[in-house]
């Protein structure tokens, strides 16, 4: 990785890109100044902490952080990047160095000389609206020659083979090719410390053997690497240090050979998902005369179709995985099925034998989407699991819903204040309290723990029992082979560079570069 914009004095070993000496860190609300010790300890609780992590990154070094959700993984990596304290509200103690230079001291606009990062949620992260001027944006901030920038991105999108997104809207891409995007404005910058929040919640898996290759090439170029992660099988071979967070405190420590040596049992029993990828094979599901059928639909931007399909069947009473790669227009179809989005003229749908409107569709299907924060309206966790239908979702309902996966801990925090994961299972409670006849979720197990898994797992199946359709996205094997029934694989139209965006193929205005 070359060391142009690197800037300060290098700490004593060279090879030392990261630094944490006894850091503590909360997140602090707006407290008053005669709260008491136990409010502000509550607040501490659900808005998350880490305590007393010590750990280094040399030049060269894939460090990895897992644990459960909420465990404080973002957290750590806030800390590094300058996030924690110059932009989140919060309280930090110890030193943090990056390139020898300590965050307290550096100023916000020079972080981007020191680390780069990917955010769980992309579409955080994003300013623009194309892939070519994102990709330019933080290049032109720091004054770099529009030639120079110019070559940059055609060296990056050939390496993360992205040329064909060049000129596509961003709002147009799916989730996991947004994740990609992210990827390659990381690598634009060039700098000696990457960082990455699980990167592959969204990723087919293909994208995921790419990410891995992309990993061990900036390993071997000399960039310093932390990835917080669940899903870990893609690691093997690359990673040199694994620390295990509990609580917000580092609990284990592994070198990367005793962490992949580790048996399926020991992981689960730390709640950590497999070392080693499944590959459950599971039957297409049958024509039924219960359930949710779909015949003919057909969806199209411009000229390029997205859908064509035929017919399908998603019975009542089982879980259905609806698979296919990165922008292949499983999304799309959902929103179709939820009517949400209009089909071509043509398209059935019929419940139980009665055919489906829109309208009708709309009032019996529930969806949980990919970007949980988009379906956050409430000011707490527990107001927003009976968000809108109170009558359906009575208090107790609502507290045992909280209680099976997770939540208690933060009923009163604000939605947005709850980790990624939290935010995750609090849309899915709230679909599961809907009690709607047909339930779709869009990655379900994105950001979540083994354990998470299993209990939301627990809970589509009851679903499921209760003969409603359950429909789930997902490139998740381990969840499909964990509660899969059937699999129905969308079929991915070629569109430029063999891929299909998910939403919107519409070219993007001219770029600055």
């Amino acid at each position: 990785m070359s060391d142009s914009t690197m800037g300060g004095a290098q700490p004593q070993d060279e090879r030392i890109r990261v630094s944490l000496k006894n850091v503590d860190y909360y997140y602090r609300g707006d407290f008053d100044e005669e709260v008491d010790a136990a409010a502000e300890a509550i607040e501490r609780s659900h808005l998350g902490c880490i305590n007393d992590i010590n750990f280094e990154v040399r030049s060269g070094e894939i460090v990895v952080l897992c644990g459960a959700s909420g465990s404080g993984k973002s957290t750590v990596i806030r800390t590094i990047n300058g996030l924690a304290t110059k932009f989140h509200q919060g309280v930090l103690k110890g030193t943090v160095t990056v390139n020898g230079q300590d965050m307290a001291t550096v100023e916000l606009n020079d972080v981007c000389r020191l680390s780069a990062t990917v955010f769980q949620n992309p579409r955080t992260q994003f300013f623009t609206t194309d892939v070519r001027s994102e990709m330019a944006l933080p290049l032109e901030n720091i004054g770099m020659d529009p030639q120079i920038i110019c070559q940059k991105i055609a060296d990056v999108t050939a390496k993360t083979k992205l040329q064909w997104a060049l000129d596509r809207q961003l709002s147009g891409l799916s989730g996991g090719q947004l994740q990609r995007v992210a990827c390659a404005c990381a690598l634009c910058m060039d700098v000696p410390v990457i960082l990455f929040d699980e990167p592959t919640s969204n990723l087919d898996v293909e994208s995921i053997e790419e990410f891995a290759v992309l990993l061990r090439e900036l390993k071997e170029a000399g960039a310093a690497i932390i990835v917080a992660e669940h899903r870990l099988h893609f690691l093997a071979g690359l990673a040199d240090t694994v620390y295990r967070l509990e609580a917000g405190r580092i609990v284990e420590t592994f070198s990367g050979e005793e962490f992949f040596a580790l048996s399926s049992q020991e992981c689960r029993e730390r709640g950590l998902r497999a070392r080693t990828l499944p590959n459950p094979q599971l039957p297409t599901p049958p024509m039924s005369g219960e359930g949710l059928v779909a015949e003919n639909v057909r969806f199209s931007y411009g000229d390029t179709t997205i859908l064509d399909i035929d017919k399908v069947s998603f019975p009542a009473g089982a879980i259905t995985i609806l698979s296919g790669p990165n922008g292949a227009g499983k999304t799309t179809f959902a929103r179709v099925i939820c009517g949400l989005a209009k089909p071509e003229s043509g398209a059935i749908f019929r419940l139980n034998g009665k055919a489906m409107s829109s309208s009708k569709r709309n009032h019996s299907c529930a969806i949980v989407m990919q970007d949980a924060r988009r379906q956050l309206f409430s000011e707490s966790v527990y107001e927003e699991v009976r968000l809108g239908q109170e009558k359906i979702c009575d208090e107790e309902t609502a507290k045992q819903l909280l209680k099976r996966l997770d939540l208690e801990v933060c009923a009163e925090a604000h939605p947005l204040a709850t980790s990624g994961g939290q935010q995750q299972r609090l849309v899915i409670a709230a679909a599961l309290g809907s009690k709607r006849k047909v339930v779709i979720f869009d990655e379900p197990t994105s950001g979540v723990d083994y354990r998470q898994l299993n209990r939301i797992g627990s809970l589509l199946r009851e679903l499921a029992d209760s003969r409603a359709v359950v429909i789930v996205i997902t490139h998740d094997r381990e969840f499909m082979a964990e509660c899969g029934d059937y699999e129905f694989a969308i079929p991915k139209l070629l569109g430029v560079g063999g891929h299909q965006d998910s939403q919107n193929l519409m070219p993007s205005k001219p770029s600055r570069t």
